[in-house]
């Protein structure tokens, strides 16, 4: 598969599994009383597209946005709305990945995905991280604060 025909794929298959995640979410009780029976408008700086993965206790989102050239970025949004980007340092930028941010414990833990290698195709060259640092949110996540996460036998 070409890269431009791998991407606009991937861009379909997300939007799809985007839009069946938020209305399973809307017919939650649960959610819909946290939030009020309301929206709250995600868009983070500099993004063309914009999903949200993961919501803790404290309100703290997280996500993955596109900017105007299709690279994907990670993201945490505060309780007071600040943006706080997420790229993981080994990250490498092309074919419309770059990195994710898939999830978030009530203690602030991250989990997501970063490109590892130049092909970027999908599957062979995606690892994990979790993210430990920065607890105040305040001026973004330093290289140490990255733990890489790896099944054993992985390709790559």
């Amino acid at each position: 598969m070409k890269p431009d025909k791998a991407a606009n794929y991937r861009f379909a298959v997300l939007t799809k599994v985007t839009a069946v995640l938020f209305l399973t979410c809307l017919w939650r009780l649960p959610l819909r009383a946290q939030l009020g029976a309301g929206f709250i408008t995600i868009d983070p700086p500099q993004s063309g597209f914009t999903i949200a993965f993961g919501i803790n206790d404290h309100g703290k989102i997280v996500g993955t946005y596109y900017d105007s050239g299709g690279l994907g970025h990670g993201f945490l949004r505060n309780e007071d709305g600040r943006f706080v980007t997420i790229d993981h340092p080994k990250a490498q930028k092309v074919n419309g990945f770059g990195t994710e941010a898939r999830g978030i414990n009530s203690a602030g833990l991250i989990v997501g995905d970063y490109c590892a290698a130049p092909s970027c195709d999908g599957v062979s060259v995606i690892k994990g991280y979790l993210l430990t640092g920065d607890r105040d949110d305040k001026d973004g996540f330093d290289k140490d604060d990255f733990k890489t996460l790896e099944t054993p036998g992985h390709l790559g």
